[in-house]
């Protein structure tokens, strides 16, 4: 829910039907400097310029590494959100744009950081066959981990990863672990790791500004992807505003 009410869109229908409200009742300076407000915060957000920024200063906080360069740990632990599980009419698990971070934990495993990976996820649908967790844990036996060194925990959330994590690690007597996810989404989440008391050592993967331009794009003409990109940064800002508020990081 967090993520549509941030999203510029709502935001935008927000504005303008503030805008509305004050020409219906004769407020026309209101009125007109709301429409403007809305025209303007949907250009610029829209922009790619604007979105790469936006999302570039969370991305940079972490630097990025190949698996064999990465140090080792007692645990890799990937965070759900980059595969959906199994639901009508689908038949197998669904990849999404953050799949990387399940893709890296195997390459890490593969490249013998740790003996155990530790993958979270929950189920978004009413209807659903598993888990997002569990999906997670199947497709890294098909690539190669032994489901004996895979361990599956349902988490809907970065605060419920986070205890679900720290449970398995008392119950098996960890220290230190490899933690992966989004770069965009890796200030959150090892903040919020860090505040449970887990040791670990960040493995951001799934970067999404790059260092070179776009072939056709323009950095300053209305781009969907960047609109999209700009509300995932604004979700990550203010869901740290929100974890720093209840004491989660």
């Amino acid at each position: 829910m967090l993520e549509q009410l941030v999203h510029p869109l709502t935001l935008t229908l927000a504005l303008l039907g503030l805008a509305a409200l004050a020409l219906l009742f004769r407020r026309r300076r209101a009125g007109f400097a709301l429409v403007v407000l809305a025209f303007a915060w949907s250009w610029l957000l829209a922009t790619p310029a604007v979105s790469d920024w936006l999302r570039g200063s969370l991305e940079q906080r972490f630097t990025p590494a190949a698996a064999q360069d990465m140090p080792r740990a007692e645990a890799i632990v990937v965070l759900g959100g980059g595969v959906s599980p199994t639901a009508p009419p689908r038949v197998e698990p669904n990849l999404n744009y953050a799949a990387d971070r399940l893709w890296y934990g195997a390459q890490l495993y593969r490249a013998g950081k740790a003996p155990l990976v530790i993958v979270t996820g929950g189920n978004p649908y009413a209807v659903a066959n598993g888990s997002a967790a569990q999906a997670q844990a199947g497709l890294l036996t098909q690539w190669g981990v032994p489901p004996g060194a895979i361990v599956a925990r349902d988490s809907l959330t970065t605060y419920t990863d986070a205890l679900v994590v720290q449970q398995v690690m008392q119950q098996r007597g960890l220290e230190r672990i490899l933690l992966v996810t989004s770069a965009l989404h890796m200030p959150r989440a090892f903040a919020t790791f860090d505040a449970a008391g887990i040791d670990a050592y960040t493995a951001p993967t799934d970067f999404e500004v790059v260092d070179v331009p776009s072939v056709g794009q323009y950095a300053w003409l209305p781009d969907n992807n960047a609109f999209w990109g700009s509300g995932r940064a604004l979700h990550e800002y203010v869901g740290m505003l929100y974890y720093r508020l209840r004491g989660w990081m």
